[in-house]
């Protein structure tokens, strides 16, 4: 029938039944991307402090609340993985952890941390005392104040949210990370990643990692002296992220493979490269932002710098390089046919089909 001008069908109870129209199920999410890099490893848990330290501890003491000892490596020397270390206020002097006596067992660390509130400032932190020296695997530390760091041959060391005055310097460690922090200042020397000095073959750093790091203030003061907020001369995986560098001579960053041939595995995300000084005092003035001249397995991508990047020159042997959502003055002639470009926006040059 037509009621009102609107047709009305009426199906009688014999008629077929109307089809039930089955939901749409939402999409499943996209997985989220496997992050590039080497992963921060995450911070350990930690309960009551087992070890306690004191500037005015005794020196080989037994380390207890009662008696607390006066150096972290003595602290390190008897504590067991998942034990808390805590270091009460004030300043300490040159700091050595040595080699653990014994093996250590489980995947736990050592945690170092400074009493609630404390404000600790420890000199030199040696992790391994001298060129070449084992130091502990699996130690923690931060929140804390330091004059230099120095990572001898040490697995698993892990520095978060620690203020260096000077310099960092890891010469053959493995699984090292700094998260957070900053580093500087310096004059007419640089921090180091590197292979311990004159070894054969060569002990060269591996698994890098600096994540949210703030390099500051890394400048000459005798013309000629070649000078960066953070050198890379050996090292096999090596990953610079969200990292932000102010007044660097130079380069703010220079990754160059010296004594155990090109890097590998490096990553460089999502970094922020200040404007760098003149190293030659206006003879040769070479202004570069971040600086990767060789490498194997090379990303950088997502980095904004305000001068150009100083990239592999043609004779050097380079594989597998990406170099994608960059931003930062680039020329023409540092185009390169062996590297891959995508959706970076250079000003000055145009280097894959996706450039801008």
């Amino acid at each position: 029938m037509v009621l009102a001008g609107v047709l009305i069908v009426v199906l009688s109870g014999g008629g077929a039944a109307a089809p039930q129209r089955k939901a749409r199920e939402a999409p499943a999410p996209d997985p989220e991307p496997a992050p590039r890099g080497i992963a921060a490893p995450a911070e350990p848990a930690v309960g009551a402090p087992a070890l306690f330290v004191a500037p005015d501890g005794e020196k080989g003491g037994s380390c207890t609340e009662a008696d607390p000892c006066d150096s972290l490596g003595r602290a390190v020397e008897l504590a067991q993985p998942g034990d808390l270390v805590e270091l009460a206020a004030g300043r300490y002097g040159l700091q050595v952890l040595s080699a653990a006596a014994g093996p250590q067992s489980g995947d736990g660390v050592i945690a170092v941390r400074p009493a609630p509130g404390a404000r600790v400032r420890l000199g030199e932190l040696r992790c391994g005392r001298w060129n070449g020296d084992l130091g502990p695997d699996a130690v923690d530390v931060a929140d804390i104040s330091v004059r230099s760091v120095v990572v001898q041959r040490c697995d698993r060391f892990t520095l978060r949210r620690v203020t260096i005055k000077g310099g960092i310097f890891v010469n053959g460690s493995s699984n090292f990370s700094m998260l957070g922090g900053s580093v500087g200042p310096g004059v007419d020397y640089h921090p180091d990643v590197a292979a311990v000095y004159e070894s054969d073959p060569p002990i060269v750093p591996r698994n890098v990692l600096f994540d949210g790091v703030h390099f500051h203030d890394w400048t000459l003061k005798t013309p000629g002296v070649h000078i960066e907020c953070l050198q890379v001369s050996d090292v096999h995986g090596f990953t610079l992220r969200d990292s932000r560098f102010s007044n660097c001579d130079t380069f703010d960053v220079h990754v160059d493979g010296t004594v155990a041939g090109p890097v590998k595995d490096v990553v460089i995300e999502g970094n922020d490269f200040g404007r760098t000084g003149d190293h030659t005092n206006g003879k040769t003035p070479a202004y570069y932002g971040l600086s990767v001249r060789d490498g194997e397995d090379v990303y950088i991508g997502g980095n904004r710098a305000e001068q150009a990047f100083a990239l592999p020159a043609p004779e050097e042997a380079i594989s597998d390089w990406v170099l994608e959502s960059n931003q930062a003055p680039l020329e023409p002639w540092q185009c390169d046919a062996r590297m891959r470009y995508e959706q970076n926006e250079w000003d000055g040059a145009r280097c894959g089909p996706t450039d801008r």
